[in-house]
C-alpha cells in the first residue's frame, strides 16, 4: 500500500500495512491512542503524541490546534509524514461535531503542508490515515 497524501479513510486491518509502508520508507509515523471520545481527549492526544509548535495550551481553539499542529510537522524536516488514527469511531459516537472538526483540522494541516507557497518552496506530504 503506498502512502496516499491528506485525509486517507481506511479499514483498521490496513492500518498495519501503512504503518509498515511508513517504517520501509523511513517515514515518521504518529499514532493517535485510542480511546479519543471528545474533543478535550482529541486535544490531549494530539499534546501528547504528535509535534506540537509553540505548545499546545488548552482545548478550546481548532485553530490554535491547527496551526500548533502545522508548525510542530513542518519543524521536523521530513518531506513525509503518516499520521494513523486506529479508533476514531469512538469519537464519531460520542462527539461526531468535534470528530468532523478534527478531520477538518488534519485535513487542511495536510494540505497547507503541501503548498510550495504556504511552506516557503518547501512542501511535506502529510498522509493521514483513519480507521
Amino acid at each position: 500500500m503506498g502512502l496516499e497524501p491528506g485525509v486517507n479513510r481506511v479499514a483498521p486491518s490496513q492500518l498495519d500495512s501503512v504503518l509498515r509502508t511508513a517504517e520501509a520508507s523511513g517515514v515518521p509515523a504518529y499514532m493517535l491512542p485510542p480511546g479519543i471520545n471528545s474533543r478535550e481527549s482529541f486535544f490531549d492526544a494530539v499534546r501528547s503524541n504528535l509535534p506540537v509548535d509553540p505548545p499546545l495550551v488548552g482545548s478550546r481553539s481548532w485553530e490554535a490546534l491547527s496551526d500548533s499542529l502545522w508548525q510542530g510537522l513542518f519543524a521536523t524536516d521530513a518531506d513525509m509524514m503518516v499520521i494513523a488514527w486506529r479508533d476514531s469511531g469512538t469519537m464519531t459516537l460520542h462527539a461526531p461535531g468535534d470528530y468532523e472538526l478534527a478531520i477538518d483540522v488534519l485535513g487542511h494541516v495536510a494540505s497547507t503542508l503541501a503548498d510550495p507557497r504556504a511552506t516557503q518552496g518547501k512542501p511535506r506530504q502529510l498522509s493521514v490515515y483513519v480507521a
